[in-house]
């Protein structure tokens, strides 16, 4: 029992260590909780990173909804040729937001801050996005189309 508790332990910790997309393909083919990488923020050089386990179209639409929310005009929205949208939103300061698709269901929700990056403002718009994402419309097949 204490032998199996430690390797739980391991595996847990090495998923909150690694990357997103490197979680979901190493953990969900041996156990189900590749949700695991979905509760914290990875921060990197004044950048914010989480995932969500998503398809890029529903957490696109979520970020929209939060810019909106937050009273922000989009000065710059694009998608480019590897799939990522990349939004820039700004009042008085400047929000610079990646959505990277990373798997079919798992998408990596990039944002910067002005310039250094602000922590306490960034994980308000993450809690304002993780909030949007639980009012999703599923189509009878179970699978997510939209969010509210």
């Amino acid at each position: 029992m204490k032998n199996i508790l430690k390797i739980l332990v391991i595996i847990l910790l090495f998923s909150y260590l690694a990357s997103c997309s490197y979680v979901s393909s190493v953990v969900s083919g041996t156990f189900n909780i590749s949700q695991v990488h979905n509760f914290y923020v990875k921060w990197k050089d004044g950048e914010a990173n989480k995932c969500y386990p998503f398809g890029d179209e529903i957490v696109h639409n979520a970020v929209k909804h939060v810019v909106k929310d937050m009273g922000l005009t989009v000065s710059k929205e694009e998608k480019n040729k590897k799939g990522e949208y990349y939004i820039v939103a700004e009042n008085n300061d400047r929000f610079k937001m990646t959505i990277e698709p990373l798997k079919k269901n798992v998408t990596r929700l990039k944002i910067r801050i002005n310039f250094m990056g602000d922590k306490p403002y960034a994980e308000i718009m993450y809690k304002k996005v993780d909030e949007e994402l639980n009012f999703i419309t599923f189509d009878t097949n179970g699978k997510p189309m939209q969010v509210h």
